[in-house]
């Protein structure tokens, strides 16, 4: 009997009611590191005619985040919003006061313009300061090329399941350490419909002292069970990974990781042939793309027609 895939469809979608037209978020820019005060900024474009006046904005609530099926890192009650407009336009500004030790999280901007309300989602990797960065192992030169890359997707954003309502202050917040000095945590998940083991790879490091193909091979290879058919193009939906130890990426050098991935990927070209999995690469391939669904729709779980969208960190 052939194994059953659970590849299920993610609910991580946001709102966008009729005022699309009115006025765009661009994408955020981050002026932080972890550790230091946070400072972002989300540019606000407005169509010729509308008023900056109209708009009101703040990070989601912890009921916004529930609603949206997103997790609501407790790092976010340190952050405060203010809307601002001048000669360099209008945009949200985003900062603290206190030290941001959270290596990811995933901020929610709720928009108000008239009567209409958009949640606008950000995943936010916070890295470390130049002069905070471990020193690199001396490792053999890679010698990958661009080349090598092309057809990765530029997937974003996971969402981990604790306890969304949590009050914190710096003190609760421990200085990030990263894990065996490489990785930004040593437990990854759940993983999202549509992520790909490239881009957990890619959220996953804190430099480049492994490429991205060791770090791929070495996280199917301590997964095996995480992942449908024995092929590490198909993380399954829901799964947590362990993330492997520097001595556990070191096993393999890029090239051997690299023919070990070009060989899963051969096997994948020939499972996309079966409708299944065609709708699981192409989920893959459109993670972020815009979607749609109203809040009636998500409470009730149906799909309606509303646009949405989920911004991107970089």
């Amino acid at each position: 009997m052939r194994k059953r895939v659970y590849l299920a469809v993610s609910a991580v979608l946001f709102l966008f009611p009729a005022c699309a037209g009115a006025f765009e978020p661009g994408k955020i820019n981050v002026g932080s590191h972890l550790g230091e005060s946070f400072r972002a900024e989300v540019p606000l474009a407005l169509d010729e005619g509308e008023a900056f006046s109209k708009i009101s904005v703040e990070l989601a609530a912890p009921a916004d985040y529930r609603l949206l099926n997103v997790h609501r890192h407790p790092a976010l009650s340190l952050i405060h919003s203010d809307l601002t407009g001048d000669n360099r336009g209008g945009r949200v500004e985003l900062s603290s006061r206190d030290r941001i030790n959270a290596p990811y999280m995933v901020i929610i901007l709720k928009i108000r313009y008239g009567n209409a309300t958009h949640f606008q989602k950000y995943p936010v990797f916070l890295d470390i300061a130049r002069t905070a960065r471990p020193l690199k192992k001396k490792m053999p030169p890679v010698t990958a090329s661009a080349s090598d890359l092309k057809g990765e997707p530029a997937t974003r954003g996971a969402d981990v399941d604790t306890d969304m309502d949590a009050e914190v202050t710096v003190e609760t917040l421990p200085p990030f350490k990263p894990f065996d000095g490489w990785a930004r945590t040593s437990r990854y998940g759940p993983v999202v419909y549509g992520d790909t083991i490239f881009t957990i790879a890619d959220r996953l490091r804190i430099d480049k002292r492994y490429t991205i193909r060791q770090i791929m091979v070495a996280l199917f290879e301590k997964n095996r069970t995480g992942f449908a058919d024995e092929n590490l193009n198909l993380a399954m939906y829901g799964t947590y990974l362990d993330v492997p130890t520097a001595e556990e990426v070191e096993l393999l050098t890029y090239e051997q990781a690299l023919a070990i991935i070009q060989d899963h990927d051969r096997r994948f070209r020939e499972l996309k042939q079966q409708p299944g999995y065609a709708a699981i690469a192409e989920a893959q391939r459109t993670r972020y793309s815009k979607r749609a669904r109203d809040a009636g729709a998500i409470q009730a779980g149906r799909e309606s027609s509303v646009w949405v969208e989920g911004g991107d960190s970089e």
